[in-house]
């Protein structure tokens, strides 16, 4: 995750995993793994009714 500051404001600018940022290039070679990303949430609502 990285962040920028402007002023006070703070912006989360960049969410990627490492694999697929965009300074892939400068992590050592042997050091940098794919990661297998879950985008869909699992929600249980087993317990959450009532």
């Amino acid at each position: 995750m990285d962040i920028m500051q402007n002023g006070n404001d703070f912006w989360f600018i960049d969410m990627a995993t490492a694999s697929e940022s965009a300074l892939k290039e400068c992590i050592p070679k042997g050091k940098l793994r794919k990661m297998e990303e879950n985008r869909i949430p699992e929600i249980s609502l087993s317990n959450n009714r009532r």
